[in-house]
C-alpha cells in the first residue's frame, strides 16, 4: 500500500518533468515535386484543344496554340511540340462549326489509341476551351440634358471562359492528371474581341503554369531541449 502511494507521487513528478523540456520548431524542406515527371517522358505534345466558340473574326485557336507551344515550356522545363494528327484538324472545324458539345475521352479513343502508339514513350496535352458570351441587358445610372440622374437601360456582354486540360501517358493511355479552370467578367470598353479572347485565355494559362510549375512543399519537426 505504501508502495502504490509513493509511486504515484513519483508518476506525476516525471509527467511534470517531461511537460517541461522545450521545443524549437524546424522547418524541412523537401524536394520540389511537379504534378507529373516530365523527365520520364522522350516527348511531350500539345493536341489542338476542342474548341467550343462563337466565331469572332479572329483565330483563337492559334491563341491557345501559341501558349501551349511558347510559354508552356517554361514552366515545366522542357520543349512541347504540337501534333497534328490526321484528320482531327477537320474533326475540329465540324465540332466548332456547329458547336456540337462532344466530351472527348481521349484515354479510351480508339482514334487517339493509335496516336498514342505512333508516338511511344509521349506524353500529351490535350483537353477543351469552351466560351459563351451572351447580352445581358442592366440598369445603368445616368443624368439627363439638365444634369438629373435617372435610370438607363443597357446591353452588356458577359464573356465565360472554361478550360479542361489534361495530361495523358501514351504508353499506358490513362490521363495522369486534369484540371478545370475558368472565368468571367465583361470586355473593356472599346477593346477588340481578340483583346478580350487573350486577355480572359492569359488568366487562365498563368493558372495552369502555376499548377505545372514545382511546388515546393515544407514540414515543420520539432527538436526537443531538455
Amino acid at each position: 500500500m505504501k508502495r502504490s502511494k509513493l509511486a504515484l507521487p513519483l508518476l506525476l513528478a516525471l509527467l511534470a518533468a517531461a511537460c517541461s523540456e522545450s521545443y524549437a520548431p524546424v522547418t524541412i524542406p523537401f524536394r520540389p515535386r511537379n504534378v507529373v515527371d516530365f523527365s520520364a517522358y522522350q516527348d511531350l505534345f500539345f493536341i489542338d484543344l476542342v474548341l467550343d466558340a462563337p466565331e469572332q473574326g479572329f483565330d483563337a485557336a492559334a491563341e491557345v496554340r501559341r501558349v501551349f507551344v511558347e510559354e508552356i515550356p517554361f514552366a515545366v522545363g522542357r520543349p512541347v511540340q504540337r501534333l497534328e494528327p490526321e484528320h482531327w484538324a477537320d474533326i475540329l472545324a465540324t465540332l466548332r462549326r456547329y458547336r456540337l458539345a462532344v466530351d472527348i475521352q481521349y484515354a479510351d479513343s480508339l482514334f487517339f489509341q493509335r496516336v498514342f502508339r505512333a508516338h511511344p514513350r509521349g506524353l500529351f496535352f490535350a483537353g477543351r476551351l469552351k466560351l459563351n458570351v451572351k447580352k445581358m441587358g442592366v440598369i445603368r445610372e445616368g443624368r439627363d440634358e439638365a444634369g438629373n440622374r435617372k435610370n438607363v437601360y443597357d446591353t452588356v456582354e458577359m464573356w465565360e471562359m472554361e478550360m479542361q486540360v489534361g495530361l495523358i501517358d501514351g504508353d499506358a493511355q490513362r490521363v495522369l492528371w486534369q484540371e478545370t479552370y475558368a472565368d468571367k467578367g465583361e470586355p473593356v470598353a472599346g477593346a477588340s474581341a481578340r483583346f478580350t479572347f487573350s486577355s480572359m485565355f492569359a488568366k487562365l494559362a498563368a493558372r495552369l503554369t502555376a499548377a505545372l510549375q514545382p511546388r515546393k512543399t515544407e514540414q515543420e519537426r520539432f527538436i526537443l531541449d531538455r
